[in-house]
């Protein structure tokens, strides 16, 4: 770099502030940014010039910036003012057209009512049954857009549900107070709504035939349904209405299925679709393995961990799949509060003493939450369960006391009690209160003290599978139930 002197303007040698005096004119300099100066007033007066270029030149900056930023938002504004008056003029249009459209149908439909009118006086068969031919002419006169009202006809064949199914607008058949397995069978190609609002009940082969109707099923009559029917018509792929009482049915019969399936996959190792995630841990989990496991897809089954620390539990809490933990035999409520964060549903495999502080915390957890090996639990803990709000499992327990029972029957979600192979008329009249879907499958014979009692169950299903052999006068008392599930041979 090439300096010069201020005084004289010959050039300095050597490196910048190397020489504090001209070889010159022996002139005194005084150096600044490698820029040799007078003075130190001409040093204050450079960087006073330097400041003033600088803030002109970021205000000039700032000021192309907001000329760019106007420009974009007055370019945005054209664009967003074009593409409202675009809209404006494309709903103007669609109203136009819906308005011809409807015109049309309503001019059909006044060409047309007559002849669907004499239908009624020239085939009287359509005020109770119909025939093939009669249906054909119906599904003729009537567009894909116009529903066909057959609500006079109280019997339906299969053929004449076959032909019917034909018709591509909505089917009403609200006359229709029950319904074959063929008659369900062709009913379920229709590929509209379909309207059955009459059925007072429904046999489940004629649900299984249902169930493959993918549009829409309304049957608001129907009586509550059977828990076989139930898990059959759960499986319906479109909307159905089917009251509020059987709609929760259908539900409790969906979780069902989905825990069994979750129950299934966790006996043959954790499957997740094609994958399957099982892990031979060190017996004390830390922070830096659990970061490795929770990058896995699928469910997360730990074998082998006895321990943890909060730090590891704070990183399995964000995992997004089920964790099963099928070594641990206790719960640190620190550790207990860490997992409560977790999204998916808990599976304690192997934990065998659960305390108060810790079933406060894992209450909060938002997923289903199963003990398999818990042999018994206090009052106490009951009641710090019963704040838990998914499904619990605790077919670990054998027995059961009445206050126990008391505190579990006010837990806000479906309850698992299979490992019960008895129950006395007072842990049963407990267990009524609950609100839910109970499953007691592990019972295998029940008095009638205890059936009278279970009678006044007021959750949404009740399963007891399990059982063997019951009396004739408890068998009565479990039919009051509208939503119970026993198997056929007891019955």
């Amino acid at each position: 770099m090439r300096c010069f002197c201020p005084h004289c303007g010959g050039r300095i040698p050597g490196r910048p502030g190397q020489y504090v005096r001209c070889k010159h004119c022996a002139g005194s300099l005084l150096w600044a940014d490698d820029t040799p100066f007078r003075s130190a007033s001409d040093i204050h007066a450079h960087y006073a010039a330097r400041a003033k270029e600088e803030a002109a030149r970021a205000r000039s900056e700032a000021d192309l910036a907001a000329m760019l930023e106007a420009d974009a938002r007055a370019r945005l504004d054209r664009h967003a003012k074009h593409q409202r008056n675009r809209i404006r003029r494309l709903s103007r249009l669609r109203r136009g057209f819906r308005r011809f459209m409807h015109g049309l149908g309503r001019r059909y439909r006044q060409a047309t009512a007559p002849a669907r009118g004499f239908l009624i006086h020239l085939f009287p068969g359509l005020a109770g049954t119909l025939d093939v031919d009669v249906a054909q002419v119906l599904i003729t006169l009537h567009t894909a857009s116009e529903p066909l009202r057959l609500n006079a006809v109280t019997e339906l064949s299969a053929d004449v549900a076959a032909v019917l199914a034909q018709h591509r607008g909505d089917l009403h058949l609200g006359g229709l107070t029950r319904l074959s397995r063929d008659a369900a069978q062709a009913l379920a190609a229709h590929r509209g709504v379909l309207h059955l609002d009459g059925l007072q009940t429904l046999s489940e082969q004629s649900a299984k035939a249902l169930a493959t109707h993918f549009r829409s099923l309304s049957m608001t009559s129907l009586q509550p349904l059977p828990p076989t029917t139930a898990m059959v018509l759960s499986r319906y792929r479109g909307a159905i209405h089917v009251g509020d009482e059987n709609a929760s049915i259908l539900k409790a019969a969906a979780r069902w299925k989905a825990i069994s399936r979750k129950h299934k996959s966790a006996d043959r190792g954790t499957n997740t679709g094609n994958r399957r995630t099982h892990h031979q841990m060190p017996s004390h989990l830390t922070a830096d393995v659990a970061r490795t496991m929770v990058r896995r897809k699928g469910n997360l089954r730990l074998s082998g961990v006895t321990s943890m620390s909060v730090d590891a539990a704070k990183t399995l809490s964000g995992f997004p799949g089920d964790i099963f933990l099928d070594d641990m035999p206790d719960l640190a409520p620190e550790v207990a509060e860490a997992l409560s964060a977790h999204r998916g549903d808990l599976y304690l495999v192997a934990l065998r003493n659960l305390e108060v502080p810790a079933a406060e915390k894992l209450a909060r957890h938002p997923g289903g939450l199963e003990f398999q090996t818990l042999r018994r639990i206090t009052a106490a803990v009951g009641d710090a369960l019963s704040g838990h709000s998914a499904w619990l499992s605790l077919n670990g327990l054998s027995e059961l006391t009445a206050d126990v029972a008391a505190a579990l029957a006010r837990h806000n979600g479906d309850l698992q009690l299979n490992g019960l192979r008895t129950l006395s008329a007072e842990v049963a009249c407990r267990l009524s209160q609950h609100r839910h879907w109970l499953s007691l499958n592990g019972l295998r014979q029940l008095d009638e003290e205890a059936a009278k009692a279970l009678s006044r169950h007021k959750g949404t299903m009740l399963w007891l599978a399990g059982l063997t052999h019951v009396e004739q006068a408890a068998l009565k008392h479990l039919k009051r139930i509208p939503s119970v599930l026993i198997p056929d041979g007891v019955r």
